[in-house]
């Protein structure tokens, strides 16, 4: 079977792919290595309009031993295994074949999570924190599932990041008031949080 019909676009830069996903929302898909969501394409259970390839993004790449970018492949941390925790350099031997391995990313394991694929497993096992960039979805998202995820897990502490926090241009105290009665203790700031 051949995927539907889609447009395809190669953005360079992050904040060039995420105003691509957020121009055409949920007609639209990232593609990181491509092994989860190629095969849905393929047999038309996903079914984009726009395709954003992620694979020229810079700020998604790298690695070390405390981060791992979204679009490091697992060959890539393979190839420096000792550079990171033994329990991640133990699972890589056996994350598919070495094919899956040359093109598969964390990030697109994880956002796929996969119950068989070892990355949400390795997460969950480190506790690991992600990072999520979103220009729609950051703030409602974390006012919609934090006083949820604090009630399941009541952790003594949470802290985020809310230079951006109004549209990229700072922070407003009626935001911060949001953020802090939706179950925020602490908010970061940045060089935007002055601008508004």
């Amino acid at each position: 079977m051949k995927s539907a019909p889609f447009e395809y676009a190669r953005p360079t830069t992050l904040t060039e792919a995420l105003d691509l996903l957020d121009r055409h929302g949920e007609d639209c898909k990232p593609l990181a290595g491509g092994q989860s969501l190629v095969p849905l394409l393929a047999m038309r259970l996903a079914r984009p309009s726009l395709l954003v390839d992620l694979d020229r993004v810079p700020e998604l790449r790298g690695f070390s031993a405390e981060r791992v970018g979204a679009m490091a492949t697992n060959a890539q941390l393979e190839r420096r295994a000792g550079d990171l925790p033994p329990v991640i350099a133990a699972a890589l031997p056996h994350i598919g074949h070495f094919q899956i391995r040359n093109r598969g990313t964390v990030g697109g394991s994880l956002a796929h999570l996969d119950p068989a694929g070892e990355w949400p497993a390795l997460a969950l096992l480190l506790e690991a924190e992600l990072t999520v960039e979103s220009k729609r979805l950051g703030r409602r998202t974390l006012l919609e599932l934090l006083p949820g995820l604090r009630e399941q897990h009541a952790p003594d502490f949470v802290i985020v990041n809310g230079e951006n926090a109004a549209g990229g241009l700072g922070i407003t105290p009626k935001l911060a008031d949001e953020l802090f009665a939706a179950g925020v203790d602490v908010i970061t700031l940045g060089n935007h949080t002055y601008q508004r």
